[in-house]
């Protein structure tokens, strides 16, 4: 039986995907009357505030001051360039074709996770072969590190779910 914190943590996470689902569309009707940049730095600017308002109603503190350039840098990326980038593309493509590359991006993630893991592993390994019981412990390390529980997290932190996974916990320190 599922509580009522999961019901909403649910209903919340279909929404998301609902929305998100309508951005190119919505970006491709956008760009035939407003300029990508013009509709970029609009986007950003009312998710800022949105952002702030949020921040500033839950009484958050601001992360600690080492973690500063990775949430820049997440921001530029998440905030300005994929808007920027999407934007500049509906001007020229479908937003099917759009679609599409949005529906490999998790698939290309996941890879690009494995690549930089087996990169770190073999800097940080002797180049002899792990062996099978290596394998295993890889492989449950991996379930591990997917194994996400999206309803506290959403509803605690009031952040998205993926954009903690693996942060560290931004209250402590």
């Amino acid at each position: 039986m599922t509580t009522s914190r999961e019901k909403l943590g649910l209903l919340l996470g279909f929404l998301g995907t609902c929305l998100f689902a309508g951005t190119l569309p919505a970006t491709r009707l956008a760009v035939t009357g407003l300029d990508p940049f013009f509709l970029t730095v609009s986007r950003a600017t009312i998710a800022g505030i949105a952002g702030v308002a949020v921040l500033l109603v839950t009484r958050r503190r601001l992360p600690p001051r080492r973690l500063w350039v990775e949430v820049a840098a997440a921001a530029v990326c998440t905030v300005l360039a994929f808007p920027l980038l999407a934007a500049l593309a509906m001007v020229t493509v479908p937003a099917a074709h759009g679609g599409v590359v949005l529906g490999i991006l998790p698939l290309a993630t996941a890879a690009a996770v494995l690549a930089h893991d087996r990169h770190a592993d073999a800097e940080s390994e002797p180049r002899a072969s792990p062996g099978p019981l290596g394998r295993e412990k890889r492989i449950e390390q991996l379930r591990q590190s997917l194994r996400l529980d999206p309803g506290p997290v959403v509803l605690d932190r009031g952040q998205n779910a993926c954009s903690l996974a693996h942060q560290p916990d931004l209250d402590s320190s």
